[in-house]
Parts: C-alpha cells; sequence; structure tokens
C-alpha cells in the first residue's frame, strides 16, 4: 500500500453530501483574506468601499459580503455597494430575494437581443451568398438548435 501526501491541501467550505442541492447545506470554513495592500488597491479600483472593507471580486466575495453586511457600520451604502459589484461582475443572481430587485430580467433580454441580432446578421449572409430567402435561411438557423429556439421565444 503506497502512502500518499497531498500538498497545498485547501478546504474551504464541507458539505452533508457530495452535491448538495441546496447553497445553504453547504458550511464556509475560511473566507478569502485580502492583504492591506490588495484593499487599498481595490478600494481604489471600486471593487472595495473606501476604508478597503467589503471586498469583492468574485461570486464567493459578493456572497461573503451578503453574510457579512449586517456588521456594516452605515448598512445602506454597503449594501449600495454590493448591488453595485454585484451588476459589475455579473452575479446580480446572488442576491438575496429579499432586496426585492428585479436581477436577471434586464441581463437576459440584453443577451437574448444580443442572439437575435447574431442570427439575423448570419440569416442575411447566407441568404445572400446562397440566393436562400432570408425567412428560409433564418429558420434553417432556428431549426438546428432548439436551445436558440427556446432562447428566442
Amino acid at each position: 500500500m503506497t502512502r500518499r501526501i497531498l500538498h497545498e491541501l485547501k478546504i474551504d467550505k464541507i458539505a452533508a453530501v457530495d452535491r448538495p442541492c441546496q447553497e445553504a447545506a453547504t458550511m464556509t470554513l475560511m473566507k478569502r483574506s485580502f492583504t492591506p495592500a490588495e484593499r487599498e488597491r481595490l478600494a481604489d479600483t471600486g471593487a472595495a468601499m473606501d476604508d478597503g472593507s467589503f471586498p469583492i471580486v468574485t461570486a464567493q466575495d459578493l456572497r461573503n459580503a451578503i453574510h457579512a453586511l449586517n456588521r456594516a457600520r452605515d448598512y445602506s451604502a454597503v449594501k449600495s455597494h454590493i448591488i453595485a459589484r454585484a451588476q459589475a461582475i455579473g452575479a446580480e443572481d446572488q442576491l438575496p430575494d429579499s432586496w426585492g430587485l428585479q436581477k436577471a430580467a434586464p441581463a437576459f433580454a440584453a443577451q437574448r437581443q444580443g442572439v437575435h441580432e447574431a442570427l439575423t446578421a448570419i440569416a442575411k449572409a447566407t441568404a445572400a451568398t446562397t440566393g436562400e430567402t432570408f425567412e428560409g435561411a433564418y429558420s434553417r438557423l432556428l431549426m438546428n438548435s432548439r436551445e436558440l429556439q427556446r432562447a428566442l421565444s
């Protein structure tokens, strides 16, 4: 039997099962730490509050900030910072429902519009080069991808 040694092992979450069906079924063991220099740099870029508190770079940082919000000195300023950072990193879906924000709808609408514009451009180019009608080329594109059909409906 060969003995195996793990080097640089990092355990930051544990769960009662291997694939928890609810995010609340996990427990964070250790939060990410930032050096004072990192906090200062993040404050300069707006990714942290002016004093370097509540740095938010990743979705996990966002979740950590939401959990720590009740410890903030200026609750409303920190909440505004968390919302702004969630929008900046595209993680509005991580914000609590109790905050009453419309999270994914504007992002989904923009994404849907982008897909529609891309398909329109492809269908126009296909129609121009093959002599097929625009409607025919567009329909063929949609039929080739059920996901696109669902996204545009």
